[in-house]
């Protein structure tokens, strides 16, 4: 059976909560797990010195507002193979280069960090094996920091987004346009289709037509999503557009990987009206109506397509019916989602750690449906605005400006789930307008872009949210716990 241990330690003003696969195995083994946990809480710490001295930096620099700052990070496996300097070392390296600039984008594929700059530039560290970099054709090398912006753009261009799947990397600049680089195993990339890898960035084209590359055709994108092997993309016109490993994407019709952009104009994704948001997650997407409606299909065993454990595949879009308000963000991550309304009510489904006080550690469980995380322990003062998902980790933004965060819940004693919530401490006058969270099978990090003239209170009613915690016992009668042999 596959336990957890979850250790917290605090560094500065961060808490740090380092965590990693204990098997039942022969001591000899396990005094290797052991040394492998040591060693993870020791590049946890040395991640989080990593921050403080980013800060510092920025601080000298009077750039503290507008770029992402590096909160917190998490090491959950030793990352020595991938990132031999430290993953922080990557982003001071992006800032020496362009001193004068902010972070606007930081994403993570598995093995692979993708940096943007406000400037208008893109750099990458991390390995190279699928051409994750983007680096050319040449050298299938790692980097362990950033060297020079990736090739096959014209830089500077204004940055939109940035999304990663597994080993693929997707990018929306300003105009429309979308590049793509890395793995295209299963058509991830949506372009040079006999192409197993694409070692550059590439436009995609989105067109009504399957093959057309005309520019007069191409559409303009407005939003975008990078699942592990498949990707979903809404244009102008609200049309959605999708690509990559067929059986990720799974919508009636679609029964082989698609290699390049494809039009969905299945009834039940047009009947949904304008859209607002899409999210692919692992063989699943959502997506998110401009009305707060929250839809969902594909496949997932684990629980996050939140439709209960007798439907775990839908090739229909279908609305989750479990949260009663409309929805106003969500995050998926590998193994859990979280979404908010407009109350502050914080919902997760999906597999979670759940706290076994006998064993005296963390277990794998899953919730089938939306269940309201009942956050009223851990001091809360706000009213959650906005959420984000990490490996384990379940984020939050409060309306007085501060962040929270649970790895686990507790044993539900009296039925209700309860999270063992910690607080981001920030410096004194500090409040947060903003959170983005990144994770890989190595580790998690925080970023929050910082509001140092604001109190508490004047956050709170920035945020126009309520002024107290709504929130409601989350009894789930819809979980069951995982054991895994």
């Amino acid at each position: 059976m596959r336990l957890h241990i979850v250790f917290c330690m605090h560094t500065h003003s961060f808490v740090s909560c380092a965590r990693m696969d204990f098997l039942a195995v022969p001591a000899a083994s396990r005094d290797v797990s052991l040394f492998s946990q040591m060693r993870a809480e020791k590049q946890t710490l040395q991640e989080c010195q990593q921050a403080v001295v980013l800060l510092r930096e920025r601080e000298l620099r009077g750039r503290l507002k507008k770029s992402w700052q590096l909160v917190h990070v998490n090491v959950s496996v030793e990352r020595d193979d991938v990132y031999p300097k430290g993953w922080a070392a990557g982003i001071r390296t992006v800032e020496s280069f362009n001193p004068g600039a902010d972070l606007s984008h930081v994403e993570l594929g598995a093995f692979h960090t993708v940096v943007a700059t406000s400037s208008g530039y893109v750099y990458t560290y991390g390995l190279n094996d699928r051409g994750q970099l983007s680096i050319g054709a040449s050298s299938t090398s790692g980097l362990p920091v950033p060297v020079q912006p990736i090739s096959g753009i014209l830089f500077p261009i204004k940055i939109v987004q940035v999304s990663c799947g597994v080993d693929h990397t997707l990018l929306l600049d300003a105009d429309g346009r979308v590049f793509a680089w890395g793995s295209n195993q299963h058509g991830q990339c949506g372009c040079a289709p006999r192409q197993e890898i694409v070692p550059q960035a590439t436009e995609v084209y989105f067109a009504p037509v399957r093959g057309a590359v005309n520019p007069m055709l191409k559409r303009t994108i407005s939003t975008l999503s990078a699942g592990a092997y498949h990707n979903a993309a809404i244009d102008d016109k609200g049309r959605v557009y999708m690509w990559g490993r067929g059986d990720h994407i799974y919508i009636r019709g679609v029964f082989s990987d698609v290699p390049l952009p494809l039009w969905i104009t299945h009834e039940s994704i047009v009947d949904i009206g304008p859209l607002d948001r899409v999210v692919c997650g692992l063989g699943f997407t959502y997506l998110l109506a401009k009305d707060g409606a929250l839809y969902v299909f594909g496949q997932a065993i684990n629980g996050q397509l939140g439709l209960g454990s007798k439907h775990r595949r839908s090739r229909i879009a279908v609305p989750i019916e479990n949260i009663d308000e409309r929805v106003t963000s969500i995050s998926c991550g590998v193994h859990t989602t979280l979404a908010v309304t407009p109350s502050g009510t914080v919902y997760q489904w999906g597999v979670f750690l759940l706290w076994d006080p006998q064993s005296q550690v963390c277990v794998k469980a899953q919730s089938f449906v939306p269940m309201p995380v009942d956050l009223r322990r851990g001091g809360i003062t706000g009213v959650a605005v906005d959420v984000k998902v990490g490996w384990w980790e379940g984020v939050i933004l409060t309306s007085d400006g501060l962040l929270w965060a649970w790895n686990f819940f507790d044993q539900p004693s009296d039925g209700i789930f309860r999270p063992a919530v910690y607080q981001y401490i920030l410096a004194e006058g500090q409040c947060v307008r903003a959170v983005h969270v990144v994770s890989s099978p190595l580790f998690s990090a925080v970023f929050s872009k910082l509001e140092g003239d604001k109190t508490a209170e004047k956050a709170r009613g920035a945020a126009a949210a309520p002024s107290a915690i709504r929130t409601r016992p989350s009894v789930n009668p819809n979980w069951d716990p995982m054991a895994y042999n």
